[in-house]
């Protein structure tokens, strides 16, 4: 009895390992789920930003370092006001203006319903 008790209790240790682990690993991927879709919808947003702005747009696009010039943001009040609601998009963008503007290009791609560019 001893052995088959010591089997069943390896048995029951695993098993709720094996369901611990599932859930964490469920879990970390519905956070990265999560992460992803509010970065598009950042993404989206700053889009629309561009859109609305078309003078602050054609400075972004030709040099994206611009939004982290002091000089530049007092000029563009609507940018400093959007950064200020959205600040953990500001801040992507700031960290890397060129990745962020490359994926306001990807959206507008998905938007045109075209597909993916292949790197």
């Amino acid at each position: 009895m001893t052995l088959w008790n010591n089997v069943a209790k390896a048995i029951g240790v695993a098993a709720a390992g094996c369901l611990l682990f599932g859930s964490a690993a469920t879990s970390a991927r519905a956070a990265q789920r999560w992460d992803d879709e509010a970065t598009w919808r950042e993404v989206r947003n700053f889009d629309q930003f561009l859109g609305a702005h078309p003078d602050a747009a054609a400075e972004v696009w030709r040099h994206p370092n611009v939004v982290r010039k002091d000089r530049w943001c007092s000029h563009h009040p609507d940018f400093k006001e959007w950064a200020s609601h959205h600040p953990r998009a500001a801040e992507q963008l700031r960290a890397d203006p060129r990745g962020f503007m490359n994926r306001v290009r990807a959206w507008e791609r998905h938007e045109r319903g075209e597909r993916p560019h292949q790197e």
